[in-house]
């Protein structure tokens, strides 16, 4: 759990990150707000999401699904991976829409073609989703972020969400996790939640586990 714990983003984090690309009006910047959104409301895992093309958007907007075939999926450690689909709900058409009509702008209509694009007309890769995640958390100064980060993102906001009997069965469907202890990390105790109880404690103050490491480190040092 201590590594999901540490990488997704809060809700303020996460609307400051939005706040600050959606503050520019450069077309890597619309791009990019397109993009991000997509990845947290889906919770794709990057390799997936990144071999997108036009026609798969084209499909999930006409279907209300968006669809993702197990052979570009994530292999499990035993059997093959599964299809996945996730709903197009209200933010994941207004991010397809968004990114289809970025692409034609700039020129790039060919339905097999990506659906994000670079700057030099190809398929953006998956390291550049990495640098530019990294760019945009500097810019808004939320602490980091990668790909992933919008995965955990979208699961945490499920479970700590969901009116379901089931909120990790929920988690699970909508991550296409074959295996359920994968999906149990999720029910740990949050961030939010350790910061709110001890605050509610203590009276005040926050809790970091850095900088208690900071102080741990130092004491051995004196």
């Amino acid at each position: 759990m201590d590594n999901v714990f540490r990488k997704y983003w809060t809700d303020a984090e996460e609307a400051r990150l939005f706040r600050t690309i959606r503050s520019r009006s450069s077309p890597a910047a619309r791009r990019d707000a397109a993009w991000l959104l997509l990845l947290v409301k889906t919770g794709f895992r990057i390799g997936e999401f990144s071999r997108f093309t036009r026609a798969d958007a084209i499909a999930a907007l006409k279907q209300r699904w968006l669809f993702v075939p197990g052979e570009i999926r994530k292999q499990p450690a035993k059997g093959q991976a599964l299809d996945h689909q996730v709903p197009v709900t209200q933010p994941v058409e207004a991010a397809l829409k968004d990114l289809l009509r970025i692409g034609e702008l700039a020129g790039y209509k060919d339905p097999e073609g990506p659906l994000v694009v670079s700057r030099e007309g190809n398929a953006l890769a998956i390291r550049s989703y990495q640098a530019r995640i990294k760019y945009w958390c500097r810019e808004a100064g939320v602490r980091d972020g990668s790909p992933h980060y919008a995965r955990h993102t979208r699961a945490m906001r499920i479970y700590r969400n969901s009116k379901s009997a089931d909120p990790l069965g929920v988690v699970q469907a909508a991550l296409g996790q074959k295996d359920r202890k994968s999906t149990a990390v999720y029910a740990g105790v949050t961030k939010e939640d350790l910061e709110r109880e001890l605050t509610e404690l203590d009276g005040g103050g926050r809790v970091r586990k850095k900088d208690l490491r900071k102080a741990f480190d130092e004491r051995g040092q004196a």
